[in-house]
């Protein structure tokens, strides 16, 4: 197994001000729950693995 060095796994990504290409892009993995947070921890968005999982037909749900 590949070690990880210490600074990698403390170092966080900066913000991303527009993550609808992240979002895009896992939208449709299907073994991948993913989900989007603003600043005040309210969801944002999520794709359609974790729309399933919450029991939701859509993200507005």
């Amino acid at each position: 197994m590949t070690k990880i060095a210490p600074t990698a796994r403390t170092q966080r990504c900066p913000p991303i001000n527009d993550a609808s290409e992240i979002a895009r892009l896992v939208h449709f993995l299907p073994s991948v729950f993913f989900y989007l947070k603003d600043t005040k921890g309210r969801f944002t968005g999520m794709n359609a693995s974790m729309i399933r999982f919450r029991g939701a037909k859509n993200e507005l749900e």
